[in-house]
């Protein structure tokens, strides 16, 4: 671990007559940790279970997670460490006074890589918090992964805070709900491109592997894209969006 120089170098063409841009040195920081992710989830559903357990066995991440687990408030902590400034439930304490577990300023939340939303509302957060959720992606340079649910987007009243304006979709009105039905993804050519659908080097190798991508069984009826955004995936029937991204400030 520690700062290293890289020198990077071109020779010069035989023509060519400005030869100072031909070499570019920069530093690279080797750190010995996994990266911090914080993830708020709204119930012990089996995207929580799945996502946690992939993250928690890959070494190059260390996740913290928040479950509310009843009502408004209680929750339950897990992989925190005492720096990342998560509150723990307290018992007699009013609801309206008791903590949601989730950092409350930015040199807690900034010791994050990313944050992953899941199936809750955004009134389990304070408007301080949704604005330091904002600084932290357009500031920061942090990652935000908000997953679909019942109470995710339009459905959580997401609408006219910070959250939805870095969000890569439009959100549709509020009354739009959560549709269960089965549904296969399909690979846009954007999403063949993007390093986050690359399951294989190989082209072909990885069309093949997203082809088997099991079926889904529920999504938030998403149609458009903020200009700019990029589809990987979209239902392959409809052709509405499922997994959407952008950059957003520093961060994405």
């Amino acid at each position: 671990k520690g700062t290293f120089r890289y020198t990077v170098e071109i020779p010069p063409a035989e023509d060519e007559v400005i030869v100072d841009n031909n070499r570019y040195e920069f530093l690279v920081e080797v750190a010995d940790k996994r990266l911090p992710v914080l993830y708020l989830e709204g119930s012990p559903r089996e995207e929580y279970r799945f996502l946690r357990r992939a993250l928690f066995r890959d070494k190059d991440f260390r996740i913290a997670s928040i479950l509310r687990i009843a009502g408004p408030k209680p929750f339950i902590l897990q992989g925190a460490e005492p720096e990342d400034g998560l509150e723990l439930p307290q018992r007699g304490v009013p609801a309206s006074k008791a903590p949601n577990g989730y950092p409350k300023t930015k040199k807690h939340l900034y010791n994050f890589e990313a944050v992953i939303l899941g199936d809750i509302e955004a009134t389990y957060l304070t408007k301080k918090q949704l604005a330091i959720t904002e600084a932290f992606v357009r500031e920061r340079g942090g990652g935000l992964l908000m997953l679909g649910g019942v109470n995710s987007f339009n459905r959580g009243k997401y609408q006219g805070t910070v959250i939805e304006q870095m969000l890569p979709v439009v959100l549709p009105r509020p009354d739009v709900g959560y549709q269960q039905r089965e549904f296969k993804i399909a690979m846009t050519k954007e999403g063949e491109k993007h390093p986050v659908m690359r399951q294989s080097e190989n082209l072909l190798v990885n069309r093949n592997i997203w082809s088997k991508a099991p079926t889904l069984v529920g999504y938030n009826p998403i149609k458009q894209k903020k200009p700019g955004a990029e589809i990987l995936a979209a239902d392959a029937k409809s052709g509405n969006p499922v997994l959407v991204v952008q950059n957003y400030g520093k961060g994405r």
